[in-house]
């Protein structure tokens, strides 16, 4: 009985009137009225390859004017049978749309086939709504279907797909007119043959909000490269490996991220004039508000070598680790950001001077050299005059992995270590290497 009721309160209002006697609101209305272009009580034949089909004026004038009506609509095709040589499996959807129900395609070949003919035929409204339709692609030889909301998405579009959709969908009847041809261009559906169908259902799924964090860490690099390859910006910078956490000595959040996947739009400086502070970074399309950056440097393309002094270390960078720090950071500071000559900016490689940044590291960084955790004091130890000079040489340690914050400083900025791990010998460098 209550559900009866609660209907009742759906149809009326606390006045005591129908709902249904209201005019209904509706995004997209479609104008049920159909124009007489043929007359509608009449039965036309349309011979489409081996199949006859007998369709009413009314349903042929729905979507008109067309390649129907003006066939019909000549005094000499008076009670003629118009013959068409295409599919009529096209046709039978064809006819559906024209009899006013809503349409549905399954698989992509069907639904370019559909576009083709609908074009052909001049039937303005169905090659609308095929245009508005989902997207059917082919990766590899597995066909998928993707939702229109799923692709327009910002940060994920324009991509791969809308582009390409766009490009493809092309009227075909200039080219028909242009070529003097009898029937359209034969069209395939949109393929990508070079990528996998696996990776893309995987794709799919991430996109329909399935989390990520449980991704291992070769299968998340080649969803990332995935991702380059279909312009899934968004979803890119979502699968990028991470770490968000709140510093309790600084009181303020921190997000730790390899140098590689640092985009240089999502690089804030939020220091006020004659302040210290840190460099801050936010995720482009993911984050919400910028963190303070955590640059984890994963290559053997920095070590630690110790001053003329030898009351600190120095950070020697390789050739392409400075140039990508430079394009990352340069922009921040009015300073020169690397010291040394980098004289070839646009092929690191075959470069081969002394590169280095401004670098700030004390004892309380935490060190694990050689396969072994070092005491806190292991800088003031290992710069002593004897340690530098005994079997260890300390004097350069080769940096395996490393966490980086970037200070700044009245438009100075400056690399300050959080971590390190390194090797200063082959013997450091042996007892690191795992058996399988």
């Amino acid at each position: 009985m209550e559900n009866y009721e609660d209907q009742l309160l759906i149809c009326f209002d606390k006045e005591g009137l129908n709902n249904a006697d209201k005019p209904i609101q509706s995004v997209n209305e479609f104008d049920p009225s159909i124009p007489k272009l043929l007359p509608h009580e009449r039965m036309y034949s349309i011979q489409v390859g081996d199949r006859l089909f007998a369709i009413s004026g009314a349903s042929l004038s729905s979507d008109g004017p067309s390649y129907f009506t003006n066939f019909f609509q000549k005094n000499e095709n008076e009670g003629k049978v118009l013959f068409i040589d295409r599919s009529p499996v096209v046709f039978e959807i064809i006819q559906r749309h024209l009899q006013g129900y809503h349409i549905s395609i399954d698989d992509p070949s069907e639904y370019i086939h559909l576009f083709e003919d609908a074009s052909y035929f001049n039937l303005s409204r169905l090659t609308k709504v095929v245009r508005e339709m989902n997207y059917y692609v082919v990766i590899g030889s597995r066909p998928f279907v993707l939702e229109r909301n799923l692709l327009n998405v910002e940060g994920n579009s324009p991509n791969y797909f809308t582009l390409a959709h766009d490009t493809l969908l092309q009227n075909p009847t200039k080219v028909i007119h242009q070529r003097n041809l009898i029937r359209p261009p034969p069209q395939a559906p949109l393929t990508v043959s070079n990528r996998s169908p696996h990776l893309f259902a995987m794709i799919v799924r991430y996109l329909q909000g399935e989390s990520v964090d449980s991704i291992d860490d070769s299968l998340r690099q080649d969803l990332i490269n995935e991702c380059k390859y279909y312009r899934f910006q968004a979803l890119e910078q979502k699968l990028i490996k991470h770490n968000i956490r709140t510093n309790v000595i600084r009181c303020c959040e921190e997000i730790v991220i390899d140098c590689k996947y640092i985009s240089p739009k999502g690089l804030v400086s939020q220091t006020v004039e004659s302040t210290v502070g840190y460099l801050m970074y936010q995720r482009p399309y993911v984050d919400k508000y910028p963190r303070e950056l955590v640059m984890q440097i994963s290559t053997a393309e920095a070590s630690l070598v110790a001053t003329l002094d030898n009351q600190s270390y120095e950070l020697i960078l390789a050739p392409s680790l400075a140039v990508r720090l430079d394009k990352l950071f340069g922009k921040f500071t009015s300073a020169p950001l690397i010291y040394g000559q980098l004289q070839n900016y646009e092929d690191p490689a075959k470069d081969s001077g002394k590169l280095t940044m401004l670098t700030r590291i004390d004892n309380d960084v935490p060190a694990r050299i050689n396969n072994f955790e070092r005491d806190r004091h292991w800088m003031s130890e290992a710069l002593h005059t004897q340690n530098l000079q005994n079997d260890e040489k300390m004097s350069t340690i080769n940096l395996t992995r490393s966490l980086w914050k970037v200070g700044v400083h009245n438009q100075q900025l400056w690399m300050e270590a959080i971590k390190i791990e390194g090797i200063t010998s082959v013997y450091g460098w042996n007892s690191s290497t795992s058996f399988l």
